[in-house]
């Protein structure tokens, strides 16, 4: 019926390779007999060549398409004509769009597209499905006994092995294809072409696509031939539409010229041509008398402290990968002393960041331990001293990979660049806005997608004018929407198409036209490439040879290939120069291509690399360590590399990344072995998160790290580490309300502290009891715990950490200081916080300047000397905003709100307050609360709120009986009685509120509290009218007063004492 006969069928059979799966090859039939031939002269006998060596399969990850055809009829040993006609057919269109058949049946027929490497897969099996889909129309309408084909088409990652011969699928992989493909089948509609969901991104620009019917899994089907004029573009070489841009640059550096310093952002998606704009304006600048320096954010970057700063750094000092520790600490000394900075205040830190510790470490005994403050203001002036020689351009690109250190570092400087010849210029992709940009100087560009005209300029000038008709341009400029990077890409595509498959088709992704380039690569090409991408963006060439393994004549060569094709850019030049990514895609791509299995490898290797480059320089390559050594499943220098980076972040107050990289080391040190070091060293490093957290105020992941270290201390059977554990659980009992647990931890801690006779414990253990007797309203004795620590830390104990968040010599003198302010003891208070001021100053770090802060704030302001008070704890709530120290916020915003209140300014301290309060609850903070609401209600009463004021007392209240808080208690008691005397038809009210604040205040022994109390009932009396009780009470409060030496309140006292009845 089909017109051939069965003999012709099955020669053609033979011609295309067909036959069933799993059947055994037929049989040549022997060709008919002939007259020999004349016998051939005898040769010698040539020897066969030597068997090549089969080539080692290799096993990559490739996007394939599968293409499924299946015929409406029971498969049978001998199938009919008309159906072996209609198989026929679907293999020759299948091969004719470029796929290989990889199963055949009397039913149907399997194709694979993409096995080899090929652009568009999956519109070349869309395209072939389209073909069979009408060839078998047609044989219909000749032939209404003709069969009807349903079409499935699934695209996804596959396993394919490569060898000497075809790639072909992983067994696995080929059973999820072909169930996927049978789940299409199922649906049953003869005749549709079907897509599984995954499919359907590749092929919605360029089909008219429907829903399927119902099914297992949501699936399409295609509604329409393929849509016209869509091809292939190629690369991008001529900058278009960005001139209003460059000039808008240009401009603001005229300005910065003029000492008029600006900031620029620059915002826009990924390829949207913000690196291409900076380049173009970096062409500009050369031979100008100026500085221009770059810095590169990171996507895993985002918690490495310091990374885009670095580059600048090292640019401003002249600093290679080439140079060793020596050279590095010379060019930044050489760098300091042309900058006018002091070697002795500045060296150290510089040293530290760049982390050349070995240079550091003669300087440790001259200059204290640098800190994120003083860091700030050594690069500052660092980068502003180039400005004496001509302007300073600043580049920083991709903020939204920027470390939180980084951005206040940025942040700073931008406060700083208004007067002086600065430029700072920054990019960004939509969703990060830099905190600097509403600044009056600072201009925020939005980079739009190009249009159709400027579009078609790229393509053009990639493809060539002569050879870009618009039937090839402007489906390409459709498909890009305005975006520069992919246009360049869509058309270099096209471009290299050239002499390669008859059809040429669309990439659907940006990354299928990636992988495709990628593909096309010769095959060591191709690796280094991804070599290059295991690397990181930007390509360290010593690193990429160590493990290449390539001479260095193939690797230059290789690298020159790479760089003419554009994958990279030469971004230094020299003996042993720099490369990086053309786009952040494609690296991204480029790492992607590689097998899990082949990455990790290349990442251990790294890792190894590093430590033979630099020997001398580990501390500052531990962060890149850190990342390949994890990514390399290396979990033993994944562990020793990201403790390492935790602790580096730490000690320069970046709490969040040292959390962040603590937390991944206890996930790799999870994966060695267990024994008894592992779990020694577990407990130590949640002890460091706990310290990393602390400033964070992050109190549930706090007890959550310190139960995991109580457990394991106590299986270890390890007494000093449970006494560590309990002496913090302790701490978080305390600053969770939980007073009477509290006193139970400190109590246990407290006994084992004395047992193993360990100092640090000692001082850890008595450090929490007392802060938690002074929360609890034993002031008197707190004061002897924290005299013991006082004494211990004196000498050179006075300035170390010993393993503290801050200094514990600060921290205690703090602790005291605040239970000597409310028992009155003023002059030796205000003697330690001096002290402990001057000990943080000298050690210059952030959190215990904070902690200086508040205590020496806090007697001032319970003395009533605000004056001295206010600029104190106002340093301490910008330490707060600057250096990201949310726990001690609410403590000193409140103390400062309540002095402002006092002075007169209650309108600035009701917001200041109010925000404390917000802070405190934010982070479940209870220790303390009620302290807060009574400062809130004393704004709130100084603003003549006197409603919401008596709330916030009453809550205070509450909360401070509830939390067994008994001074805090007696200070929101004297707030009530101060409302209802504020409040005329309440006043009556006010005697016994001061009553019981008077009672409790001298069961405390808090003077300056009773002697407050005092005065409120004199007026109180007054107020009633009974004059000689009124007169009694302020002759009694001011010579309480007087002799505590508080004039605020003294000078009110005598005021009323000595005002006529």
């Amino acid at each position: 019926r089909l017109g051939i006969s069965r003999n012709t069928l099955r020669a053609r059979i033979a011609k295309y390779g067909l036959a069933e799966e799993g059947a055994p090859p037929r049989r040549a039939r022997a060709p008919a007999r002939e007259s020999p031939p004349p016998p051939a002269p005898v040769a010698a006998p040539t020897p066969p060549p030597p068997p090549r060596a089969a080539a080692a399969l290799r096993w990559e990850r490739r996007r394939v398409t599968l293409l499924r055809a299946a015929l409406g009829v029971a498969p049978t040993a001998e199938p009919p004509l008309e159906t072996s006609r209609a198989i026929e057919v679907m293999v020759d269109k299948i091969r004719s769009f470029g796929g290989r058949v990889v199963g055949v049946s009397p039913g149907g027929v399997v194709a694979a597209f993409g096995l080899e490497p090929m652009e568009d897969a999956p519109s070349r099996a869309a395209l072939a499905a389209l073909a069979i889909q009408r060839a078998l129309e047609q044989a219909r309408r000749e032939d209404e006994a003709a069969p009807v084909a349903t079409l499935g088409i699934h695209a996804g990652e596959f396993l394919v092995g490569q060898g000497t011969g075809t790639a072909e699928l992983a067994e696995e992989a080929r059973r999820e294809a072909l169930d996927a493909l049978d789940a299409l089948m199922e649906r049953r509609e003869p005749g549709a072409v079907l897509l599984s969901a995954p499919t359907e991104p590749f092929l919605v620009r360029r089909f008219d696509l429907r829903e399927a019917g119902i099914g297992r899994e949501r699936a399409f089907a295609i509604a329409g031939p393929e849509r016209i004029g869509l091809v292939i573009g190629g690369r991008l070489t001529a900058f278009v539409g960005r001139g209003h841009e460059l000039d808008l640059l240009l401009g603001r550096l005229e300005s910065a010229l003029r000492g008029q310093g600006q900031i620029v952002g620059i915002s826009g998606d990924a390829g949207i041509g913000k690196s291409r704009l900076l380049h173009e304006f970096r062409q500009a600048l050369v031979g100008k008398q100026m500085t221009a320096v770059v810095g590169r954010c990171r996507a895993w970057g985002t918690g490495v402290p310091y990374l885009p700063v670095l580059d600048l750094v090292r640019q401003l000092c002249g600093i290679t990968e080439a140079d060793s520790a020596a050279q590095v600490a010379e060019k930044i000394r050489t760098a300091l002393v042309e900058a006018g900075l002091d070697l002795l205040e500045s060296a150290r830190q510089v040293f530290h960041l760049v982390g050349v510790e070995r240079e550091a470490e003669w300087l440790e005994a001259l200059e204290p331990e640098p800190t994120k403050e003083r860091i700030f203001e050594t690069l500052q002036q660092l980068m502003l001293a180039r400005c004496r020689t001509g302007p300073l351009v600043a580049l920083v690109e991709d903020l939204q990979w920027i470390d939180r250190t980084s951005e206040e570092y940025f942040a700073s400087l931008a406060g700083l660049v208004a007067g002086v010849p600065v430029l700072l210029v920054s990019t960004y992709r939509p969703g990060y806005r830099p905190p600097w940009i509403d600044r009056s100087y600072a201009t925020q560009v939005a980079l739009q997608p190009l249009g159709p005209a400027e579009g078609s300029r790229v393509v053009r000038s990639v493809l060539g004018a002569n050879r870009a008709p618009d039937a090839l341009v402007e489906p390409i400029v459709r498909k890009a929407e305005g975006n520069p990077f992919f246009l360049e890409e869509l058309a270099r595509n096209i471009k290299e198409q050239e002499g390669g498959a008859p059809l040429l088709a669309v990439p659907d992704t940006i990354q299928e036209v990636l992988l495709g380039r990628i593909d096309r690569l010769p095959a060591e090409d191709k690796r280094l490439l991804q070599v290059a991408a295991v690397v990181g963006k930007d390509v360290e060439l010593p690193v990429v040879r160590a493990v290449s393994d390539l001479p260095d004549a193939e690797l230059f060569r290789a690298f020159g290939r790479l760089q003419g094709a554009e994958f990279l850019y030469e971004t230094r030049s020299g003996p042993e120069p720099r490369y990086t990514f053309k786009h952040a895609l494609t690296h991204d791509v480029a790492y992607a291509s590689l097998l899990d299995r082949g990455r990790r490898a290349l990442h251990g290797r790294i890792v190894d690399a590093i430590e033979r480059l630099h020997p001398d320089r580990l501390v500052e390559h531990v962060e890149a360590l850190a990342h390949h050594a994890v990514e390399g499943g290396v979990p033993a220098k994944a562990h020793l590399y990201l403790r390492q980076a935790g602790l580096k972040a730490f000690t320069r107050c970046a709490h969040r990344e040292a959390a962040a990289y603590f937390e991944r080391a206890l996930v790799a040190l999870a994966a060695l072995p267990e024994n008894r070091a592992r779990a020694a060293e577990a407990i130590d490093l949640h002890f460091e998160l706990r310290n990393a957290l602390q400033p964070l105020g992050e109190l549930d992941r706090i007890l959550d790290n310190l139960q995991r270290a109580e457990a394991l201390a106590r299986e270890l059977g390890d007494q000093t580490r449970l006494g560590r554990a309990l002496a913090f659980l302790t701490d978080h009992s305390r600053l969770t309300g939980d007073q009477e647990r509290a006193v139970e931890y400190g109590r246990q801690a407290l006994e084992i502290a004395e047992v193993v006779d360990d100092l640090v414990l000692k001082l850890r253990s008595k450090l929490y009891v007392g802060q938690t007797r002074y929360v609890l309203g034993d002031y008197r004795g707190a004061v002897p715990l924290f005299r013991w620590n006082v004494a211990a830390l004196e000498g050179e104990r006075k300035h170390q950490a010993l393993g503290f968040s801050q200094l514990p010599s600060v921290h205690s003198r703090t602790c005291l200081v605040w239970c000597l302010a409310e028992l009155g003891e003023f002059a030796e208070g205000i003697g330690l916080g001096e002290e402990a001021l001057g000990i943080a100053e000298a050690e210059d770090h952030a959190f215990t300047l904070a902690t200086a802060c508040a205590g020496l704030g806090s007697v001032h302001l319970r003395r009533g000397d605000l004056p001295a008070a206010i600029p104190v704890l106002e340093r301490g709530v910008q330490l707060c905003g600057t250096f990201g120290l949310p726990l001690w916020f609410p403590r000193l915003a409140s103390d400062l709100g309540l002095g402002l209140a006092l002075a007169g300014r209650a309108a600035e301290a009701v917001p200041l307050i109010e925000r404390a309060v917000a802070q405190s609850d934010a982070m479940r903070l209870v220790a303390g609360r009620s302290m807060v609401l009574t400062c809130l209600g004393e704004a709130y009463l100084g603003a003549g709120r006197l409603d919401e004021a008596g709330a916030s007392a009453r809550r205070a209240l509450t909360l401070a009986r509830g939390q067994r808080e008994r001074g805090h208690e007696a200070w929101a008691q004297r707030l009530l009685g101060e409302i209802a005397l504020a409040s005329a038809p309440r006043a009556a009210d006010a005697r016994g509120a001061f009553a019981e604040a008077l009672a409790l205040a001298e069961e405390l022994g808090m003077r300056p509290l009773a002697a407050l109390c005092r005065l409120g009932l004199g007026r109180q009396a007054r107020a009633a009218g009974d004059l000689p009780a009124a007169q009694a009470e302020l002759e009694t409060a001011a010579a309480l007063l007087r002799a505590l030496a508080m004039p605020f309140w003294l000078g009110q006292a005598s005021a009323e004492a000595s005002e006529p009845g």
